[in-house]
């Protein structure tokens, strides 16, 4: 019994001869998925996806905004995306004006992000927290 799935396939019985066997790729209809995101210095955060995205669109400084959700003090802090890297399938944004407050959250919007077969995130835009923990 032949079990395919994403990037694999795994064979499960005996082989008493010689086999060919053919793989046939299908079209992904998936959206990309944000596994994670993170802090990964102070002005900087990681966004990591569960596949490669289209770097037309992932580059695109206007795709991302980030805004200080106030959860540790009043101090709202004024944030600007200065880089957009692709580093594998993660996003890395550089950015300007956080301050340090450990344990604040923030709220990221990603419009316009597909992967390299066009799918868009679902939703689009997408929102995601990420907490300052340094």
């Amino acid at each position: 019994k032949l079990d395919v799935r994403e990037n694999l396939a795994l064979w499960s019985g005996y082989l008493t001869k010689d086999k060919h066997f053919d793989f046939h790729y299908l079209k992904d209809n998936y959206p990309p998925l944000a596994l994670w995101q993170k802090f990964i210095g102070q002005n900087e955060i990681e966004i990591a996806f569960g596949e490669t995205l289209n770097e037309n669109f992932a580059l695109n400084h206007a795709n991302y905004e980030i805004k200080d959700l106030n959860y540790i003090n009043n101090q709202t802090d004024n944030i600007k995306i200065k880089s957009v890297k692709i580093e594998d399938m993660k996003v890395i944004l550089g950015t300007e004006g956080i301050s340090k407050a450990n344990e604040e959250r923030y709220k990221i919007t990603l419009k316009n992000i597909e992967d390299k077969y066009r799918n868009k995130t679902n939703p689009d835009p997408l929102e995601l927290t990420v907490v300052q923990r340094l």
